[in-house]
């Protein structure tokens, strides 16, 4: 086996520290707490380092269906008009890298022919769940796009 370096957690001011893998039976973190988490925290998927004009994601939901193929875990919409879809796998997770892309490939077969309309019925389901109001999340787009406020037209 390899000499893999072991991840460490830097903060400034306090140092570093290694981090430990967890336990392979470890119950808190699993693939449901993974998809939450990119959820509340889209900018840790690294988008933009593979294509630099995806821009900012947003979530318009959590095991969407789409037909014959099954759920996305996470689907977002970008800033740059673009659809992202996550499929998340834990690492103990036995599934081949081959067999989770053709998974990925099934599921953006089935987007294609999806509109406006089904994708905006994907937001409204996904934003009433959780009690998003859709002027918010534009605000918050606008400020996280460095767009100034005197632009804003409302």
């Amino acid at each position: 086996m390899k000499n893999v370096p072991s991840p460490m957690f830097i903060s400034p001011g306090k140092g570093a520290r290694t981090l430990k893998r967890l336990s392979k039976v470890h119950r808190e973190f699993d693939e449901s707490y993974l998809q939450e988490l990119l959820v509340n925290f889209p900018q840790l998927l690294p988008v933009n380092e593979i294509r630099g004009d995806v821009g900012n994601l947003v979530c318009i939901g959590r095991e969407v269906n789409v037909g014959d193929s099954g759920a996305i875990d996470n689907l977002y919409l970008s800033t740059g008009g673009y659809p992202v879809v996550v499929e998340t796998k834990l690492w103990k997770n036995p599934q081949a890298r081959r067999e989770v892309l053709s998974q990925i490939l099934d599921y953006v077969k089935e987007l294609i022919d999806k509109d406006y309309e089904w994708f905006d019925k994907q937001w409204i389901s996904f934003s009433k769940s959780r009690d998003i109001r859709s002027f918010d999340l534009i605000l918050n787009c606008l400020i996280s796009l460095s767009i100034s406020k005197k632009g804003w037209i409302f």
